[in-house]
């Protein structure tokens, strides 16, 4: 099997501070939109925990009934 990536190209703002890189487990369950929701609402302070912030990402793709692998990465953006 041979996948091919979804790819964007973005210019960052200054607000934006988190990329969430995903596999297909998650976003066969859930939008980009709720997964910077969910996101938004466990970051609180200077320095979001997001070990964590993944973990419940993940969580909630097997909650939500994903039948593929489920893998999260959320790298934080920095200046």
């Amino acid at each position: 099997v041979i996948a091919e990536p979804m790819v964007l190209s973005l210019r960052l703002r200054p607000d934006d501070w988190c990329v969430i890189l995903g596999s297909d487990g998650l976003w066969d369950v859930m939008s980009d939109d709720e997964a910077a929701k969910i996101a938004l609402d466990l970051s609180s302070g200077e320095q979001p925990d997001l070990a964590s912030v993944s973990q419940v990402l993940v969580d909630e793709a097997i909650k939500r009934g994903s039948r593929d692998n489920v893998s999260v990465v959320c790298v934080h953006l920095t200046e």
